[in-house]
């Protein structure tokens, strides 16, 4: 479920953002994602996202794996 930017922004002041990172670890080698937009353009990070307390844990994991 998608929010508009004025209806989110007023729901991330009174709910709380959830942090879902991925580790994928493969013969020992971590998988690493290099980010492409700013702010931290050119580095290098883990996956993550983050989603609010209105979409369940399951549901974050699956998108969070499949992007």
């Amino acid at each position: 479920m998608m929010f508009p930017d004025d209806k989110f922004s007023a729901a991330i002041e009174v709910l709380p953002l959830v942090s879902i990172d991925l580790c994928v670890v493969c013969d020992g080698a971590l998988l690493l994602g290099k980010r492409v937009n700013k702010p931290a353009q050119g580095h290098f990070n883990i996956g993550g996202n983050t989603s609010t307390s209105l979409v369940s844990r399951p549901k974050s994991e699956k998108r969070l794996a499949l992007s």
